[in-house]
């Protein structure tokens, strides 16, 4: 048995030190009767101190071990800062933050709030669960009985997506329309969102494919607040914050504001800048749900314990979210709000914001471990793959596997990224350089003028058309999620435009100067014909 540590980032104990425990409990001569005692302890659960002694003895060496490995990751990485929590079945183990909260230093704690991400989805999956147990809402009922207004592109399709087809993500609804979304700055409610796609794109008839889309989750939170007559975030605070006590969570920026909420941050050519973004509060059904470490062991306990004296669902209701619908590959599916492995039964959610991560895992162990861990720093191509392999190395550590150091391919990530975007940059401006051979050099007009203005278009449709499909998103989100990549291709599209322009200019300049020599030359000659003609 653990008791909790919650510590700081110089790693000073803020709570109890570890237990101490009684001497053995059996010393020397041994009777039969003693043992058939000891078998009846065993079977009610109960063991001698000398081996929850043991046990609490693996647990602090193994808090130890990934204690000291965050603090190496986070000096090679550079991130400026984590905050993990670690709960063991009931208990929380260990709390502690890591680096810094903002630009000013201020300590990152297990206490700091910060914006979850996509692992905000878990909680609208539990609202919906909870309203189904309450008989508010049935899992198999189509979502246009209660949200009839909706609009499909494929109608027949549509008309047959049920509440669980959107928890399981298998309506058919595209990952490409749920990511437009991202970028969005005005705060939009989930009605006003629906509405402004003018009509949801349907990829697949509903049960047919998984297809991971922030949709689902929007549409899920909709049916919450059609039910309720509440909104999902009153409906999350009331019904899932305060069972569980988690009193520094938040579905509202200003009161997190109050209670030193993390700054957020993105990287630039591998270094994190501090970033403002906008805050969308009518989005906490997919993304928006704020909250700390010490909040998230919490909720995740909840999970692991599947009752307790602030069950958020019944042991029915629980077992129902760790139920995979389609699978996305023989090992994973997804249940309702979080991925499961089908071979281990270990489930987990990753969360990603431009500027911030979060993650929560459940280690299925003989006595199952919850791990959460949540930085103020992301960026898409860098410090997400980083940031998952974090916490998958953390799980792999509770699970007595080696691991890989994370931050190791981050600097290799963005090394060879660095190169590339510093390449096509100085590549674009040797455009201007070509332009000029071109016109000196090619004879034929048509070729001279338009032959480099061709290549011009096919690079501004790959940066706006083919970089965007590559991605998944629209070029507004990469800008936001890879800034780096996105202002230097912006960059690059401007210096091509520029010389599109330049290369027009100088070209009709060139053939306007010709035209003007060859009417001089023709003139001049039409006149010598003349005078020949009056000499005769």
């Amino acid at each position: 048995m653990a008791v909790l540590r919650t510590e700081n980032e110089s790693g000073c104990a803020k709570g109890n030190q570890a237990m101490t425990f009684a001497k053995p409990f059996l010393t020397a001569k041994r009777s039969l009767l003693i043992r058939f005692l000891l078998v009846i302890l065993f079977s009610l659960g109960w063991a001698p101190n000398s081996l929850l002694a043991q046990n609490a003895t693996e647990d602090e060496a193994l808090i130890q071990r990934i204690d000291a490995y965050l603090r190496e990751e986070l000096a090679a990485s550079g991130l400026p800062g984590l905050s993990l929590g670690l709960v063991k079945g009931e208990k929380t183990l260990f709390l502690k933050g890591y680096g810094v909260a903002d630009p000013g230093g201020r300590p990152m704690t297990a206490q700091t709030p910060m914006i979850l991400g996509s692992t905000s989805k878990s909680f609208t999956a539990v609202a919906v669960m909870q309203l189904v147990e309450k008989g508010q809402l049935e899992l198999e009922t189509p979502i246009t009985k209660y949200v009839p207004e909706l609009v499909f592109d494929h109608p027949e399709w549509g008309k047959n997506i049920t509440v669980r087809h959107l928890l399981h993500q298998t309506s058919g609804l595209t990952e490409a329309q749920g990511r437009s979304d991202l970028a969005l700055t005005e705060d939009l409610t989930m009605r006003e969102r629906v509405d402004k796609y003018g009509g949801l794109i349907l990829h697949s008839a509903p049960g047919e494919a998984f297809e991971y889309s922030n949709i689902n989750y929007t549409l899920l939170g909709l049916l919450v607040e059609s039910v309720t007559g509440k909104s999902l975030n009153q409906y999350i605070y009331e019904h899932i914050f305060a069972p569980l006590n988690m009193s520094s969570s938040f579905t509202s920026y200003e009161e997190a504001k109050e209670r030193g909420i993390a700054t957020g941050y993105r990287t630039w050519f591998g270094r994190p800048i501090p970033t403002e973004q906008p805050y969308l509060s009518n989005d906490v059904a997919t993304g928006y749900v704020i909250s700390t470490a010490e909040d998230m062991t919490k909720y995740v306990s909840a999970h692991i314990q599947a009752g307790g004296t602030a069950a958020l669902l019944s042991e029915k209701g629980f077992a129902a979210l760790f139920e995979p619908g389609l699978r996305q590959s023989p090992e994973v599916g997804y249940g309702m709000g979080w991925y499961i492995n089908m071979s281990s039964g270990s489930k987990w959610h990753h969360g990603d914001l431009a500027h911030f991560h979060s993650a929560m895992i459940i280690v299925n162990e003989e006595q199952p471990w919850g791990v959460v861990l949540m930085a103020n720093a992301n960026s898409s191509l860098s410090l997400t793959p980083m940031l998952y392999k974090l916490s998958s190395n953390i799980a792999d550590m509770i699970k007595g596997r080696p691991i890989e150091r994370a931050a190791e391919d981050l600097k290799g990530t963005q090394q060879v990224m660095n190169v590339v975007l510093a390449f096509f940059l100085l590549a674009s401006l040797s455009q201007f350089w070509f332009d000029s051979v071109s016109r000196r050099k090619q004879k034929r007009r048509f070729y001279r003028i338009l032959g480099p203005i061709i290549p011009k278009v096919l690079l501004l449709l790959a940066i706006f058309m083919l970089l965007p499909e590559m991605a998944g998103a629209p070029f507004a989100v990469i800008m936001l999620y890879q800034p780096d990549i996105g202002y230097v291709m912006s960059a690059i599209a401007l210096i091509t435009v520029l010389a599109a322009v330049l290369h027009l200019a100088a070209s009709y300049r060139k053939t306007t100067d010709f035209l003007q020599r060859d009417g001089k030359t023709k003139a001049a000659a039409f006149n010598i014909d003349r005078l020949r003609i009056e000499r005769k």
